[in-house]
């Protein structure tokens, strides 16, 4: 079964599973307990990656943030893909299409990640302890350098699609 997340208007954030009561979400208090500002929480500097995706720190380690807005989304496990539905395709296989159109897309390298571990993708909005199942996505990676590209997949004649896809290529 294919799950799909989104975020209520605001970024998605992959956190490592290890550090996921670290991460506050929009919650303005911070680790322990002490109000902060607005602009100080973990949230806000989610919210300021201006780009498609981005990095950002959490307790020494970078997290990845995919800046789309509430676009429904997925993880393709076989792919290392994140496929963020941008608009109902006309076929009823999205995934399907996604797959048969990936030789023909054309990839942006954004950034190498230094990544490994388990991680969950959830609304940045909420704070990690507090996801529930069905409001995250898992996924997995191998320790070490992951190149992160992007791509953006408009409707065409002979692939009625339009998705913003989020690839992860373990460098080994």
């Amino acid at each position: 079964m294919v799950r799909w997340v989104r975020s209520l208007g605001g970024p998605l954030i992959a956190v490592r599973e290890d550090f996921l009561a670290s991460w506050r979400g929009g919650e303005e208090v911070d680790s322990e307990g002490n109000e902060i500002e607005e602009e100080e929480t973990d949230y806000w500097r989610a919210c300021e990656i201006t780009d498609q995706v981005g990095l950002i720190d959490l307790t020494g380690r970078d997290m990845l943030v995919l800046n789309s807005g509430p676009l429904r989304t997925t993880y393709v496990s076989e792919s290392s893909l994140f496929v963020q539905q941008v608009a109902k395709p006309a076929r009823t296989d999205l995934l399907g299409a996604i797959d048969d159109a990936l030789p023909r897309v054309a990839w942006r390298d954004m950034f190498y990640w230094k990544s490994g571990g388990d991680y969950v993708l959830f609304d940045a909005a909420a704070a990690g302890d507090e996801i529930s199942e069905s409001d995250r996505i898992n996924f997995s990676l191998p320790p070490g350098r992951t190149l992160v590209r992007i791509a953006n997949v408009e409707p065409a004649p002979e692939l009625d699609v339009w998705v913003n896809l989020v690839q992860l290529v373990p460098q080994g």
